[in-house]
């Protein structure tokens, strides 16, 4: 019997969408243990899924590779690969149906092989538990809460390339892939005096796509002992947020990220975008119709409920 191939792992989106399907993608690193793996992905939340030792290689979706994923042609199988041996095995979640030619070349490419994982968001799950569940099922695993979590936690990445506060410190992400989803900044500065009167220092940190957010962040001043941070390397990024006491964002990647890295957080949603984009692990939620209808006193709160530095083990 031939060598089994590659498994051709298919999920698109920005790193909170990558994110989601981290433990999915986990549960086939077990169930098929030494079989390569190849993820298309976007490139830096891609990346950190190697670093993560999910998957080999990438495969940009947007590269002439992946095109017979999208053709209804009855010809001859096209490469699906520049190099090396052929994925003869397509797992694929997506937040709604994807195209029919997508379908189409899944069967006809990898026939019963090609499995398709699609979000219902009638199941009231979250998209990442919606994922891991529905693969758990395929695979014949246990797809208990606790199984969910464990698989959801990304290794530790070691310290990042920036220098530590010598004491317990908190992480603010007050940006996101949506202005709509964004709670107002002076939210964000109200967070960290207060994480400042209770002695911790402090980060925020922002993206590439963030730069208008960036420019009132630079206009304002910093409580003392914190520290703006821009572009971080995404395995940088969560070794900051594993070490981190608190960590508060709005519904972004970055926040999800936070808490697959195993930081307590506190996130900010808007309702509609709730339950689907619940973040695993240590979240505590504030949510009402827009962030910015957050009552002050809610988010007061929900600050005074992080521990207290002398109440926190610090490692660097």
């Amino acid at each position: 019997m031939p060598p089994l191939g590659p498994i051709l792992i298919y999920r698109p989106g920005g790193l909170g969408d990558l994110l989601t399907a981290f433990p999915s993608i986990r549960l086939l690193r077990v169930a098929f243990p030494g079989r390569e793996t190849l993820l298309a992905a976007a490139g830096a939340p891609g990346r950190l899924a190697v670093r993560a030792g999910l998957a080999g290689e990438i495969l940009s979706l947007d590269g002439p590779t992946l095109a017979g994923l999208f053709s209804n042609s009855g010809g001859p199988r096209r490469p699906l690969r520049r190099s090396g041996a052929e994925p003869d095995a397509l797992w694929a979640w997506f937040l709604k149906e994807p195209p029919p030619e997508f379908r189409t070349a899944a069967s006809r490419l990898f026939g019963r092989e090609g499995r398709i994982v699609v979000y219902d968001f009638a199941s009231r799950l979250s998209i990442g538990r919606y994922f891991f569940e529905r693969t758990a099922a395929a695979l014949g695993f246990e797809a208990s809460e606790s199984a969910y979590e464990s698989s959801a936690r990304l290794p530790d990445f070691g310290p990042p390339a920036v220098p530590l506060p010598a004491r317990p410190f908190a992480v603010l992400h007050p940006g996101s892939g949506s202005p709509r989803k964004n709670a107002p900044l002076r939210v964000f500065w109200d967070a960290a005096e207060a994480f400042a009167e209770k002695g911790l220092d402090g980060f925020f940190v922002a993206g590439p796509a963030e730069t208008a957010l960036l420019a009132e962040m630079k206009e304002r001043k910093l409580p003392g002992g914190w520290r703006l941070l821009q572009e971080l390397p995404l395995a940088d990024l969560a070794g900051l947020l594993a070490r981190c006491a608190a960590y508060v964002g709005n519904d972004s990647g970055v926040t999800h990220l936070a808490a697959a890295a195993g930081a307590p957080v506190l996130a900010l949603f808007r309702d509609e975008n709730l339950p689907a984009w619940r973040p695993c692990g240590r979240t505590a939620i504030l949510r009402a119709s827009e962030p910015s209808a957050i009552p002050p006193a809610d988010m007061r709160a929900a600050l005074a409920r992080f521990p207290a530095p002398s109440a926190i083990e610090y490692r660097l």
